[in-house]
């Protein structure tokens, strides 16, 4: 909602650049509304998705944007909802730096299995790392919040760093995300960066008993206490 991501109308902004458009379709505004929605290759995904969206009228800043989403979608959808925009970014990003094509119902897959996957993540945090109870217990571990957090490194260009944390209160509404840029050094780096700014979110709000989770192995293993 901070429309920190690095589209092209956020880094011209920061630097001494004309704006040159969208990546993908050479739109002349690209906005994080326009990457995420408004885009050719954004505009199937949310066609297919369980939201059916109609891109086109949809407000052109993201603060009138997701208080529309929210508003008019059931609070059980905002994760799939969230990931579903977080892996547009990301496949906007493999696209422009690595020159990988994905297709609307991989990418719509991509989303539902990284939710998934976060869902079965390894630790959680109250005061300390401990390990995360069997999936039918899903929601019900002794925290009154739970943070999902995840990043996107590209060798290439590693100022283009994404990191993002969601995070739900204990029935699953969302309380908070945030998706931005910055600098990582390595995939694990990035991890970490994602982890360090869910924290202090977490934090800064007062809340003293969340859970995180991440897909990371070498995070997990860190915070274990093992080698990598």
């Amino acid at each position: 909602m901070k429309e920190a991501i690095a589209v092209d109308s956020v880094i011209a902004t920061r630097i001494s650049k004309t704006p040159s458009g969208c990546s993908l379709c050479g739109h002349s505004d690209e906005s994080t509304v326009h990457v995420l929605f408004k885009c050719p290759h954004a505009q199937p995904v949310w066609r297919l998705s369980q939201f059916n969206l109609s891109t086109d009228n949809l407000p052109d800043r993201m603060v009138p944007l997701m208080t529309f989403l929210l508003n008019n979608v059931d609070h059980s959808q905002y994760s799939m909802l969230i990931n579903i925009m977080w892996v547009i970014w990301k496949d906007r990003c493999k696209r422009v730096f690595e020159g990988k094509r994905t297709n609307p119902q991989v990418t719509l897959a991509s989303a539902l299995n990284w939710m998934i996957t976060m869902e079965k993540a390894q630790f959680t945090l109250g005061t300390s790392f401990y390990k995360r109870p069997n999936d039918s217990d899903d929601m019900q571990v002794a925290a009154d919040f739970h943070c999902w957090i995840d990043a996107s490194w590209s060798h290439a260009n590693s100022q283009g760093t994404s990191m993002a944390y969601i995070l739900f209160d204990r029935e699953g509404i969302l309380v908070q995300y945030q998706l931005t840029d910055g600098q990582a050094y390595s995939p694990f780096h990035a991890e970490l960066l994602s982890l360090k700014m869910a924290l202090l979110n977490v934090m800064d709000k007062g809340i003293l008993n969340c859970a995180f989770y991440t897909d990371c192995l070498d995070l997990q293993r860190v915070i274990a206490g093992k080698d990598c």
